[in-house]
């Protein structure tokens, strides 16, 4: 069984202007992943709830600070927004079956289980929860990519994040709410992706979150925040405002000298040392992802993308030019 959205929505995945590894398969591109960012768009303060819609965590320079921000593009202009002052509301509408066949098994769901999922292809229903590394400036300076790390999750219920590979392929799991150690996904600079949230109950989960990398100089990055859900229509958003922070716990003692607003050279984490997965000297670090798609009754489509290791020169050329341009215009 997979995931199906309710409605039929089109199919394929990702970044727009991606130089892929050579063996990586080639992906249609989906006008719902090629986005820009830009270095004016604005920041706003104070809580707020988003139930639909487009938002994506990621990093972000501001005032020379590398910070974890989330990019609300739920709205008529994207607006970058305190993870920590936003509750993403996971409504009713998202619910689906449990899948119980054994591709699945590591979630031990019933026959008759409805989760709640923040699923990888939009629903415009629900929230549509990803990940960029797209800020103008982080483009600019950092080496290759960063690592975005997740956890303890706290919650009444199970959760995991999760990717599906191909139109057969096997779920890839990337966070397993249940582990109360953070866990590490890599993510290119200059990249768009999303995966499958699930959570098995109604109520307030909150989840650490942590994005480290490495400049071109060398300057190690690093910055966290806490993502907060509330599950469920009848789930206080107030209460999901006055959980508890969480931290991701550092991996070495230097870590723990960053913060949410961490200055470049503070920041102690290497993101070279935490890639998602192993693998074979001077292999690429990547990122996979792929989107099942549902019509009404059956059918499913994917497709299969693998980010590239670095950003081109001239992705990073334009990137610099469009700060200068802003700093111009000053």
């Amino acid at each position: 069984m997979r995931f199906l959205p309710r409605v039929s929505t089109t199919i394929t995945l990702l970044v727009a202007s991606l130089v892929l590894a050579p063996a990586a398969a080639l992906a249609n591109e989906d006008p719902n992943l090629a986005q820009s960012v830009s270095s004016d768009e604005a920041q706003a303060s104070g809580q707020h709830v988003i139930e639909r819609g487009h938002v994506d965590v990621g990093p972000r320079i501001v005032n020379g600070e590398w910070t974890v921000m989330a990019r609300d593009d739920s709205g008529d202009v994207p607006v970058w927004r305190d993870p920590n002052e936003v509750v993403l509301r996971v409504r009713d509408a998202s619910k689906l079956p449990a899948p119980t066949d054994s591709a699945y098994a590591f979630m031990e769901g019933k026959e008759g289980q409805e989760w709640y999922i923040i699923p990888q292809t939009e629903n415009h229903e629900v929230v549509w929860l990803g990940w960029n590394t797209q800020d103008p400036e982080v483009t600019r300076v950092v080496e290759r990519g960063a690592t975005m790390s997740i956890g303890p999750v706290e919650g009444p219920g199970r959760s995991w994040m999760f990717l599906q590979d191909g139109t057969f392929g096997e779920p890839r799991l990337l966070v397993d709410g249940q582990k109360k150690e953070p866990q590490d996904v890599w993510v290119d600079v200059n990249t768009h992706v999303h995966a499958n949230w699930v959570f098995t109950e109604p109520g307030v989960y909150t989840a650490a979150l942590r994005f480290s990398a490495k400049t071109t100089d060398g300057q190690d990055l690093s910055a966290s925040t806490t993502l907060r859900f509330a599950v469920g229509d009848a789930t206080s958003a107030d209460e999901a405002f006055t959980a508890a922070e969480l931290s991701v716990p550092p991996s070495n003692a230097g870590d723990a000298q960053s913060g949410t607003n961490a200055d470049p050279a503070m920041g102690t984490s290497d993101a070279n040392d935490t890639e998602m997965a192993p693998s074979a000297e001077g292999a690429i670090p990547w990122v996979l992802i792929a989107v099942v798609l549902a019509g009404v009754a059956i059918g499913v489509g994917a497709t299969l993308v693998i980010m590239r290791s670095r950003a081109s020169a001239r992705e990073r050329a334009q990137a610099a030019a469009e700060i200068d341009a802003q700093e111009g215009t000053k």
